[in-house]
């Protein structure tokens, strides 16, 4: 079975006449020649408009992409991070005495066993938040997680700071001062 063009199954429906068809078949024809002879070229509006469509889809396409790949990174640093906490944390001691510090303007918590209070003074250990829950890591794993997200660690101050001055400077703290 042979495939005819549009312009033949018109005529074979009775759309169109053959007059129409053959006038609008030279027309074309004039246009095509007179495009050759004067090397002009003719604006195919619905092109431009297809090719601006597109390019716009593209644009698109490309901003979606990077939005999900900062959430994929995010994702991924997220759990790095939860990694690197649960396999390096440090027991806490539910029956220890209870650290202190503050995180976000409050006093928080924790209970701890007198050894490991002491390595969290000296900075050998730091508070990590994890979630809602605090843990202690050892201070190169907090400073792993604080390269990926440093709203995560808490950092304990080691050297107590007055707000009156140095006029208690020549006193020293007892490292057993619990508050």
């Amino acid at each position: 079975m042979k495939k005819s063009s549009l312009q033949d199954q018109l005529l074979n429906a009775g759309l169109t006449s053959k007059t129409k068809a053959s006038k609008v078949q030279s027309q074309k024809h004039k246009q095509l020649k007179k495009q050759r002879k004067n090397k002009v070229e003719v604006v195919d509006e619905v092109a431009i408009l297809a090719k601006k469509t597109a390019d716009s889809r593209r644009e698109k396409d490309k901003q979606l992409n990077e939005q999900r790949n900062l959430e994929a990174e995010k994702n991924q640093i997220a759990g790095q991070i939860k990694q690197l906490i649960t396999l390096n944390k440090l027991d806490k001691s539910d029956d220890g005495d209870a650290y202190r510090f503050t995180h976000q303007g409050k006093v928080k918590s924790i209970y701890v066993a007198d050894e490991l209070r002491d390595r969290i003074v000296f900075g050998r250990a730091v508070i990590v938040q994890l979630g809602q829950a605090y843990e202690i890591v050892p201070k190169p794993v907090a400073d792993k997680i604080a390269q990926r997200d440093k709203q995560r660690v808490i950092y304990i101050e080691n050297t107590p700071t007055s707000p009156i001055g140095d006029d208690y400077a020549a006193f020293e703290i007892p490292d057993d001062l619990m508050w």
